[in-house]
């Protein structure tokens, strides 16, 4: 489930939107929140495809997918 949470993530939303994003957009220095209707579009198509999943699973899911594009840009990759 958290392969294809994240390869939908990267289908959905491009990597400077998940560098520059938060899942909420509320954390630390002000960035701009996910599109509401692709992450519950993204949410509903992994609990369709894996139907033990809920959407707060989903949801760490692509958070931790932003926070993997953020570290990768600081580090240069």
């Amino acid at each position: 489930m958290t392969l294809f949470c994240q390869e939908l993530a990267a289908l959905v939303f491009t990597k400077e939107v998940l560098v520059l994003s938060t899942l909420t957009g509320k954390v630390g220095p002000p960035k701009r929140q996910l599109d509401v209707a692709k992450v519950q579009a993204t949410t509903d198509a992994v609990i369709q495809e894996f139907l033990q999943t809920s959407a707060s699973d989903v949801q760490a899911v692509i958070r931790r997918k932003c926070n993997n594009e953020q570290f990768n840009q600081k580090k240069g990759t």
